[in-house]
């Protein structure tokens, strides 16, 4: 559960250097990560559709927001990390 947790905080921290120093990608990775919740949230609940996908709903919504996720936040960030003198605070 602590993905739940520190991705939002990533996510916050992550967007507000996004708006400010890459305003395309910041507004690519708001669509980005709601389709990644959406579908973390249909895949839960697909689970749920029939008895025989008993604990299938589990595997699915960790598969969106353990493992996709944190690649997305990694592949959004990176655009900041290539970008050379910024300020540690966005800001200033």
């Amino acid at each position: 559960m602590m993905h739940l947790v520190a991705l939002p905080l990533a996510l916050v921290l992550l967007f507000a250097h996004l708006k400010t120093y890459s305003p395309r990608f910041y507004g690519v990775g708001r669509v980005v990560f709601l389709i990644v919740y959406l579908l973390g949230l249909a895949g839960f609940l697909y689970g749920f559709s029939g008895p025989e996908l008993y604990g299938l709903h589990i595997q699915l919504a960790e598969l969106a927001y353990k493992l996709i996720a944190p690649i997305l936040l990694i592949l959004l960030a990176m655009p900041l990390v290539l970008k050379k003198d910024l300020p540690a605070n966005p800001l200033q």
